[in-house]
């Protein structure tokens, strides 16, 4: 509540609201968003539920949105410069998370610190450098120093 109060007072609090089953007529299947801007913060929370009501103002220039819609909402509150790997990239042992990083065909393991987790991404506190491979599959067969071959990944559906 303190960071989106923050950008609520320096006006950088964005909402997207992501409209569930509905897509673009690309071939990509991008699903329709509609942007918006964060305007009030209710000064009450919910006891039972631990949260806060938060009201955005949205234009709905292309009347994407229709009232009773049921939607996915995506504030931003902050833009920062961090290293963001996917969350399949980092296991986690008795000495704490780590990732499998690749340089010259050969894992190494690399412990790391984890700042928090954004939907199928991890922001990395520390640990990490912009650039680095690591590895998101296969983690039960590596080990320490084990050499590896880059795999491009398959196509999806």
């Amino acid at each position: 509540m303190p960071e989106l109060r923050l950008a609520l007072a320096e006006d950088v609090a964005a909402v997207d609201v992501i409209i569930p089953g509905a897509q673009t007529r690309r071939t990509d299947a991008t699903p329709l968003v509609a942007h918006g801007r964060v305007t009030m913060i209710e000064n009450t929370v919910d006891p039972t539920t631990g949260m806060a009501t938060i009201r955005a103002t949205m234009p709905n220039d292309d009347e994407l949105l229709w009232p009773g819609m049921l939607v996915n909402v995506q504030a931003t509150v902050r833009i920062e410069e961090v290293v963001v790997v996917p969350s399949l990239a980092v296991q986690v042992s008795q000495r704490g998370p780590y990732v499998f990083v690749v340089r010259d065909n050969v894992a190494t393991l690399a412990p790391v610190k984890v700042a928090r987790l954004i939907g199928p991404e991890t922001v990395m506190e520390s640990g990490l450098a912009d650039g680095d491979v690591v590895v998101i599959d296969g983690h039960l067969q590596l080990t320490n120093g084990a050499r590896v071959n880059i795999r491009a990944p398959k196509a999806g559906p």
